[in-house]
């Protein structure tokens, strides 16, 4: 049986900013407002991780719902596509390394679009070593679908 992103359980990937949240936890569970550069955000790893869970549970449960369907229609396509492409790009953050301190700016979130990135989605790029790449199978929709890593 062919598996989908929303099969997977985030918290038994490797988290990219592992060592970042474990330190988060350590010194500052509750974050704390930087300033570097003169941009003043709030840095927040731990909230971020949780956020990160939260959104790609949601996405989640709607694509399992949408799948107990025998055959999809076109609205329900577009929403799979949709929370598809949130799942990806979760995972895509969740993955990355060698991150600034102002990725972790939790106010990030308040864009509604912030995970509906189709480029991320549909690009498949990324170096051969990239921890993302073992997750292209995963993505429903595939541009290139010939292509197996």
């Amino acid at each position: 049986m062919k598996k989908y992103l929303w099969d997977l359980n985030l918290n038994e990937i490797p988290c990219g900013w592992e060592d970042v949240y474990q330190d988060a936890l350590k010194h500052c569970p509750n974050g704390m407002p930087l300033l570097i550069k003169g941009h003043k955000f709030f840095y927040h790893p731990v909230k971020y991780r949780e956020t990160l869970l939260d959104i790609f549970s949601t996405a989640k449960e709607k694509c399992l719902e949408i799948m107990k369907n025998e055959r999809l229609d076109r609205k329900q396509l577009s929403e799979l596509l949709e929370n598809d492409i949130i799942l990806f790009n979760v995972l895509f953050e969740w993955c990355l390394d060698h991150l600034e301190e102002t990725f972790f700016d939790i106010n990030k979130f308040k864009d509604k679009h912030r995970f509906k990135n189709v480029v991320i989605y549909f690009d498949e790029t990324d170096p051969p070593y990239s921890t993302i790449t073992q997750f292209y199978r995963l993505k429903y929709f595939r541009v290139n679908n010939a292509i197996v890593i």
